[in-house]
């Protein structure tokens, strides 16, 4: 079509034009084509490459790459067949890929010499055209000579590689198998075992080749296979299976199962046997433990407290216990067949569910049957059965036992009397009582549920329920609801109703699921409790904790919980101040130290007080060193005020509250006070001794003027000097009366005042202090 397509419009001959472009781009393509698909396909089912395999690769390229640079640069001999020899190299050594990538090097390496005008093409006196002509079908041929061997070589290696496997593979599942797999010879010796031997017999698999095959049977198998061996050597048995014991290098004895197939030559003359030995010492024991279960199964039935039954696989029974005969009210003999339908109270309606057809392997049956006994009263037995079958899955009879559940029945039929009383209970219950189905629908609700949730009856019935949840609780209600719903059934939350006025309730909701006789979820069961006031309770503790936890924070007094042997349990935030150092770090240490060596004893004494219970509260104050390290080796005066905290059922201590502040600054104005009232006493004490001894001092000179006075007075004197000498002796008595008080108030303030009763002349009184200040 390319020769048609250049012939038509150039007039050329169509042959002419063909065979030009044959020679010009055929052979290139004939070239490039297979070395890029045999690239292609190489790439797409390339494995890892091991550093032998690269290395050798890079040799023989390498190689193929020096010898074809020779060959092409020198023009002096026609060399060419030398580059073809590299190319079966690598095809022997590489492969397929191997012989492209040889004949892509020899097509760039030629190439590029023969442009270049070296190499044995070069030697042919022909254009730069015809050249490349020639090399292409050097090339050409070259890929003709290599690609075959390539290809048959791999297919060699695809078949070796498949025989591989498929030995490892034979071997491998020869060597795993758990049975024995064995090969005799003409002459009744092993000469095959696999691993298996040794792990059924103990004697090592290359000790064991070459032994008769008979050498660890017991005598009585022996002389069984030594009859029965002839018959497979003359051909007249071709396969057979025996069952024999042999002794194991332990001693032990084991059961086997040997299947062989008689081998034959060419001829037909005996070649030995082929077969595999299986261990069934466990099967033998267990058919021998089967028949012993078995004998053992009918003793017990005879013992056992419920009706046991076997019945053949058309339902006739075969064989029932003695409490069968007992339950039902029939003789053996008369249950056995179908003898025992003729105690059944109603034949009809059992026979409406046939109690022997389509059972399956595993299954068993369960049904209620009421039989009448002897005496005409109704007897309900529940019955179960279940079918046996052999290992090809035939039925082979029935096994089954009846429980008299008369009893049972009428606490069923009691039960549901106490549902009805139930449901009357609910109506008058004050707690919220409804019932949904196994999808969460709401299907009944007493008057107590529909006051707390403010709805009708016909309102809270499916799911129309939740159109009263307040709009806060209704996702997570809802959420919970379905987790219960496809759960386990059982739900305990809290949650507010809103009515229609608005108010709302709070509500804690406690859900069980409900179950049939059989154990089926049929619904759910719940109650609410209106919480509204435990809810008002609880807002109004937890604001009031609020309050006290402001009041811990925010108080200068640092707050402890100690426990009764002193340690910290909780330090209020004021303690870092105080002691320096963060309250978090007190927690669980010992409080009862660091104490001033003058009141250690009366701390811990008062601490012991009130941990023993002696003192219900208890202040006291004592010096201690604070924690921070910038005031290490300094006293500060705290004040402890300690309660006692009691279990509230016990009324054991359990532990102590302890509000200490820092009364260092009340303590310094304290031994101030003190040293100033100590100065004021020694003052009062000398002033008072100044006055007492002043007054004595004066009262001496007093007493002699006084004295004088009187005996001018007792002289007679004129009456203006009676006058004069009477205000002398009246001034004199007043002074003696002012020194009595000074010494009186010296008594007073030393305690020793004494009290005297004393006549007082007024009218002389009076008139003495009239005559002091009269002119």
């Amino acid at each position: 079509a390319a020769a048609l397509w250049i012939a038509v419009p150039t007039g050329r001959p169509i042959f002419s034009v063909w065979f030009e472009w044959t020679v010009a781009d055929g052979l290139g393509t004939m070239i490039l084509g297979p070395i890029l698909l045999i690239g292609i396909h190489s790439w797409t089912a390339r494995d890892t490459i091991s550093p032998a395999r690269f290395g050798e690769i890079v040799l023989v390229l390498g190689a193929n790459a020096v010898v074809s640079a020779l060959v092409f640069g020198q023009s002096t001999y026609p060399l060419l067949f030398l580059a073809l020899p590299m190319v079966i190299v690598a095809t022997f050594r590489l492969g397929v890929l191997g012989t492209a990538a040889a004949i892509l090097v020899v097509s760039v390496i030629a190439t590029a010499a023969t442009i270049a005008g070296t190499g044995p093409i070069a030697m042919i006196q022909a254009t730069l055209p015809a050249q490349i002509h020639m090399l292409q079908l050097f090339l050409v041929t070259a890929f003709a000579i290599g690609l075959p061997f390539a290809s048959a070589l791999a297919g060699q290696d695809r078949v070796r590689r498949d025989l591989k496997r498929s030995r490892d593979f034979s071997d491998t599942l020869v060597s795993t198998m758990q049975e024995v797999v064995f090969r005799s010879d003409a002459d009744g010796r092993w000469i095959f075992l696999n691993p298996a031997w040794e792990t059924l017999t103990g004697y090592p698999v290359s000790e064991s080749l070459g032994w008769p095959t008979t050498r660890l049977l017991l005598p009585d198998d022996l002389a069984h296979a030594r009859k029965g061996y002839p018959s497979i050597v003359s051909g007249a048995v071709s396969e057979a299976t025996l069952n024999q014991r042999f002794r194991t290098k332990s001693g032990e004895t084991r059961q086997i199962e040997v299947t062989l197939r008689r081998l034959a030559r060419d001829d037909g003359a005996f070649d030995g046997t082929i077969g595999t030995i299986r261990d069934i010492t466990q099967a033998v024991a267990t058919q021998r433990a089967l028949a012993d279960s078995e004998a053992r199964f009918r003793r017990m039935a005879e013992a056992a407290p419920v009706g046991v039954f076997i019945a053949a696989a058309n339902g006739a029974i075969t064989f029932v216990n003695k409490t069968w005969v007992e339950k039902v009210g029939l003789t053996s003999e008369q249950s056995l067949g179908s003898g025992w339908m003729a105690a059944l109270a109603d034949p009809e309606s059992f026979h409406q569910q046939e109690p022997w057809v389509d059972f399956t392997p595993g299954e068993v049956r369960e049904r209620d049957i009421a039989f009448r006994g002897p005496d005409g009263t109704i007897i309900w037995a529940h019955t179960v059965n279940a079918a046996e079958f052999d290992e090809h899955g035939q039925l082979t009879g029935f096994i089954g036992a009846i429980v008299d559940i008369t009893e049972q029945r009428a606490a069923r039929d009691a039960l549901a009397e106490s549902q009805r009383l139930f449901e009357a209970l609910a109506k008058l219950s004050p707690a919220g009582i409804f019932r949904a189905d196994r999808d969460g629908g709401v299907t009944y609700v007493n008057a107590a549920w529909q006051a707390i949730a403010g709805l009708a009856e016909n309102e809270g019935m499916g799911s129309d329920w939740g159109a009263a949840i307040h709009p806060d609780d209704l996702p997570r209600l809802s959420q919970q609801w379905a987790d219960v719903v496809q759960g386990t059934g059982e739900l305990r939350t809290e949650f507010r109703f809103r009515h229609k006025d608005g108010n709302d309730f709070w509500v804690e909701v406690m859900t069980a699921p409900e179950v049939d006789a059989a154990g089926t979820r049929i619904g759910f069961i719940g109650v609410n409790i209106d919480i509204s006031e435990r809810k008002r309770a609880e807002a109004a503790l937890a604001e009031r904790e609020e309050q006290l936890r402001l009041l811990a924070e925010n108080a200068t007094d640092a707050v402890f919980r100690l426990s009764l042997d002193g340690k910290c349990l909780y330090a209020s935030p004021s303690v870092g101040e105080m002691l320096g150092i963060a309250p978090r770090h007190l927690i669980g240490q010992n409080m009862l130290t660091r104490f001033h060596p003058d009141d250690t004893d009366a701390v811990i004494a008062a601490h012991h007080a009130l941990a023993t219970g002696q003192v219900e509260r208890l202040v006291i104050a004592y010096r201690s060193e604070p924690l921070d390290a910038t005031r290490a080796g300094t006293w500060i005066w705290l004040e402890s005020n300690t309660g006692l905290v009691r279990d509230p059922e016990t009324q054991e201590p359990r532990e102590l509250i302890c509000s200490i502040r820092d009364i260092t600054v009340r303590k310094e104005l304290e031994f101030e006070l003190q040293r100033a009232r100590r100065h004021a006493e020694v003052a009062a004490q000398a002033k008072s001794s100044f006055l007492a001894n002043m007054s004595h001092e004066i009262r001496t000179p007093m007493n002699g003027v006084l004295g004088f006075t009187e005996l001018l007075l007792a002289e007679e004197p004129r009456p203006d000097q009676e006058q004069k000498l009477q205000m002398i002796a009246d001034s004199g008595h007043s002074m003696m009366r002012l020194l009595n008080d000074i010494l009186d108030l010296s008594k007073i303030e030393a305690g020793h005042v004494t009290l005297a009763q004393d006549r007082v002349n007024l009218r002389h009184l009076a008139r003495g202090c009239a005559t002091l200040i009269m002119p």
